[in-house]
């Protein structure tokens, strides 16, 4: 499946980016937040980031970051 969206990878443990990783409540890596909202704590599996994407774009908030 092709998604045309953006992503934006951060490293949480470089010095630059712990604030960040304080605001989403990071403990663990990887974690990925969609949106603004931590959505996987561990790594997902394909298809279940697929699927989550997939939901959220189809849903009423379509602006994905």
């Amino acid at each position: 499946m092709d998604l045309d969206i953006e992503v934006e990878v951060v490293n949480v443990n470089d010095p630059e980016n712990m604030a960040r990783a304080r605001d989403y409540q990071i403990m663990a890596v990887p974690t990925i937040a969609i949106n603004g909202k931590v959505e996987f704590v561990g790594a997902p599996t394909e298809d279940q980031l697929v699927s989550k994407i997939t939901e959220i774009a189809n849903s009423n908030d379509t602006d994905i970051f």
